[in-house]
């Protein structure tokens, strides 16, 4: 399992710092990392915390910047932005890699201007997705709650 912080650069998410323990297939992601803006929980979270026009802009650049991959990730991505909303948090559980399950909230940090992710992930059938709805999504939340900035 890793928990890891992110934030958007251009049409990706980069992770700023990642903690991960031993256990299972992880892919080895750390600091630098990249991943998709779209289908990974990081990039989820950015979206569906964003204000709905700022988010339509962002979705026309991706899908201008990577017209093939939008044709196949808009439907899911939409639903999955509309999931995020309703429950407050992303998930991705194998949409971004086949091994990932994944969770994630978008936060501003005290301090700082642009939104933040925070995620965990762990190797696909060592976390039931129950595990993540039920106790990791909310402990981030409570995290991202502490560590955001009350201005907003």
């Amino acid at each position: 399992m890793s928990v890891s912080v992110g934030k958007r650069e251009r049409m990706e998410v980069i992770y700023l710092e990642s903690i991960r323990n031993d256990a299972g297939v992880m892919l080895g992601l750390g600091v630098g990392s990249r991943l998709s803006l779209v289908s990974s929980s990081m990039g989820r979270a950015y979206l569906a915390a964003l204000p709905a026009a700022r988010r339509e802009r962002v979705l026309a650049e991706f899908s201008q910047a990577f017209p093939e991959q939008w044709k196949q990730q808009e439907a899911p991505t939409r639903a999955a932005l509309e999931d995020a909303q309703r429950r407050g948090y992303s998930s991705s559980f194998r949409d971004w890699h086949p091994a990932i399950h994944a969770c994630a909230v978008a936060f501003r940090p005290v301090g700082e201007k642009e939104l933040h992710m925070l995620s965990c992930s762990a190797s696909y059938g060592t976390v039931d997705e129950s595990v993540f709805h039920e106790t990791l999504a909310p402990a981030l939340k409570a995290l991202a709650a502490r560590l955001s900035d009350p201005a907003g």
